[in-house]
């Protein structure tokens, strides 16, 4: 799915308004703090969902304490020094790295099979934090299915119009490897 301009900028903005501040203080945040970063974020994309007629945009739970498993895509939070770096190149040179920042941004949130993100504060002088965000670690156009948003969800449609997040942990890997198992036991 390209992402639209029109949605690209206020996509980037509110993600640099709602998770850079999450990944510098990801350690003092509350859980209240978390909800109202995942309620924006489940917000933009259930506007998307309506928008883009997209039937399978599931809903984003936040998970910062856990260690990350699995796939996902990196979501990279630039540091102040990198910033104004970028702020001393050629307009033209900022306008292309903010869209290609913001497409890439785009794609990692709204990609509709994306459930679950974690931000943490990263000490580097490129870098202030970065968010991951999975299951998947790419988002392709055969991804998002067309047709009335909830109407193709697994597990069901949430108040929210979008597809309720699976607390399941297994895997589909997972899964094949416990069959597996009992077959040569």
């Amino acid at each position: 799915m390209k992402l639209p301009i029109l949605i690209g900028i206020p996509l980037l903005l509110l993600f640099a308004q709602v998770v850079y501040p999450a990944a510098i203080v990801v350690k003092r945040m509350t859980d209240s703090d978390r909800d109202k970063i995942v309620a924006e974020i489940n917000n933009v994309r259930a506007q998307v969902a309506t928008n883009k007629k997209i039937s399978n945009m599931h809903e984003i739970a936040m998970n910062c304490k856990a260690p990350p498993t699995g796939s996902f895509m990196v979501i990279p939070i630039p540091s102040q020094k990198l910033v104004e770096q970028i702020n001393a190149a050629s307009q033209e040179q900022q306008e292309k790295i903010g869209k290609e920042y913001a497409e890439n941004v785009g794609k990692a949130i709204l990609g509709p099979k994306q459930t679950r993100i974690g931000c943490g504060e990263v000490k580097s002088d490129c870098l202030s934090g970065g968010c991951l965000i999975g299951p998947q670690s790419s988002v392709s156009e055969s991804d998002f299915t067309q047709g009335e948003p909830g109407s193709n969800c697994p597990n069901g449609k949430a108040s929210s119009g979008l597809c309720k997040y699976s607390t399941s942990t297994l895997s589909f890997a997972s899964v094949l490897l416990i069959v597996v198992s009992f077959l040569f036991i």
